[in-house]
């Protein structure tokens, strides 16, 4: 009976042990339950902040179409491809080279062409980055020089055409619809384009064409002898600041000499008392702007005083572009040594020493 008992007791205590530890159990889970539920509702209770887009690949550039291209960079550029195209107007006359290029006729070009052609000259430049800008300096063949500019930009795009023309010009330094002509209607007849195209990274190319007519042999001058009297006639300027890419080359320069005879004796013949000249010389051009000049001779004149002259008619010479005649006279000794008369084109001055 005591160990009943005692198996009883044993029993109780169990159970109430047992009770025990599941009331423990059920209030640490509510108390969870509680941290939990007070978590949840201060992570609802703040703002959610939107997320970072991802950037994606970067979009193509937009498309230029068929007949423009893109821009490119320095390394890939190359410079414009200049071409001087040259008409007869009417279809009359004979050109050595219509379409002159540095591929057909290095510059400086010497293009012949035949007696009496009219030329019709346009400009083109080309090239696969683009062209954004032509400088064009024409000198006819009566002068004086003039000037024409034509410039283009890139679209919204960043695209250009890959070619600029000039057809014509304004008058104005710009183009328009005056045709660029030059009339070669007599044997001394000299004609110069100089072109200077740029791209759109500032690489320039430069190319000249002198379009002349083709003359027959010129007389041969007599040397000069001991009863007779000669002259040499010095035409001094500065020459203009131009792009250092014209350094070597030979510009064209055309300057009128003129002599009279102003002594009391009067010879039988009369050609020895005047000469008259205009011509078209190609002098080096240096690299930097310094002092040049050209002269000429003229023999077998009849000593005495002279009044000799000389004027600057057109070309890629001085600073100033001086269109007046300068005047020297002076005393013409007979003999085979000439007497010097110097022009000094800047200062518009002269002297017979």
């Amino acid at each position: 009976m005591k160990r009943f008992r005692r198996l009883f007791q044993a029993l109780m205590v169990l159970a109430l042990a047992l009770i025990i530890l599941h009331t423990i159990s059920a209030e640490q889970s509510a108390n969870q339950k509680l941290v939990i539920a007070k978590a949840v509702q201060k992570t609802l209770a703040q703002p959610v902040s939107p997320g970072v887009p991802h950037p994606g690949p970067t979009p193509p550039p937009p498309n230029c179409g068929p007949q423009k291209v893109r821009i490119p960079t320095a390394a890939q550029d190359s410079k414009p491809i200049i071409i001087i195209n040259a008409l007869a107007s009417g279809g009359s006359g004979q050109i050595q080279y219509p379409e002159a290029s540095p591929a057909a006729c290095a510059s400086p070009c010497q293009n012949k062409v035949s007696l009496n052609t009219e030329l019709v000259i346009t400009i083109h430049a080309k090239n696969p980055g683009g062209v954004k800008n032509i400088g064009v300096t024409v000198t006819p063949p009566n002068g004086p020089s003039y000037g024409i500019e034509r410039t283009a930009a890139p679209d919204a795009n960043q695209c250009v055409y890959p070619s600029l023309s000039v057809l014509g010009h304004n008058g104005a330094g710009g183009i328009g619809g005056t045709p660029i002509l030059f009339r070669m209607n007599q044997s001394t007849s000299k004609a110069t384009v100089l072109v200077r195209a740029t791209n759109f990274n500032g690489q320039s190319a430069l190319y000249a064409v002198t379009y002349f007519v083709k003359a027959s042999t010129p007389p041969v001058t007599p040397p000069p002898t001991a009863n007779k009297a000669c002259v040499s006639v010095n035409f001094g300027f500065t020459w203009g600041s131009y792009p250092a890419e014209l350094a070597g080359q030979e510009l064209p320069i055309t300057v009128h000499f003129h002599g009279e005879y102003k002594g009391s004796i009067k010879p039988k013949n009369k050609a020895l008392t005047s000469f008259d000249l205009t011509k078209t010389y190609k002098v080096l051009y240096p690299n930097s702007s310094t002092w040049s000049g050209v002269r000429e001779t003229f023999n077998n004149l009849i000593p005495g005083s002279w009044l000799v002259t000389a004027q600057y008619v057109s070309g890629m010479g001085g600073l100033k572009h001086y269109q007046t005649a300068m005047a020297c006279t002076g005393t013409v000794p007979a003999g085979v040594v000439c007497r010097p008369f110097y022009f000094n084109h800047d200062k518009q001055t002269c002297s017979s020493q």
